[in-house]
């Protein structure tokens, strides 16, 4: 089963990634939809906490009913297997990725630290 999926979307001069991502995925250990909720609750948490703080991540958008997760039930594909997926919306940082940095430990730790100060 296709686990999780996500794609840049671009508009006007705005991008955005569109996350989907399935309930019982083997990413999140086959978890059911509740699980899979409170799962990417908490990831939108901490990046709002992390934004808080002031480094640079993405941050979940607000779907038209306010929410930030929107559930969709048999959608086909990997969200047809498990019955039910999740899709949310989220600003676009672009640049390099931080695995592609050969600095990376040094500039991840900077960031904790910046975490734990705040």
């Amino acid at each position: 089963m296709k686990q999780r999926c996500a794609t840049q979307v671009v508009a006007g001069t705005t991008t955005y990634v569109l996350k989907i991502a399935a309930a019982e995925a083997e990413c999140r250990g086959f978890c059911d939809a509740d699980a899979t909720r409170g799962m990417l609750e908490m990831e939108n948490d901490a990046m709002r906490l992390i934004a808080q703080a002031g480094v640079s991540v993405p941050e979940p958008l607000p779907a038209k009913d306010g929410g930030e997760i929107v559930r969709l039930e048999q959608l086909g594909g990997a969200c047809e297997e498990a019955g039910t997926c999740f899709v949310r919306l989220i600003t676009f940082l672009g640049g390099t990725l931080l695995g592609d940095v050969p600095e990376y430990r040094a500039i991840a730790a900077r960031a904790l630290s910046r975490l734990c100060r705040s």
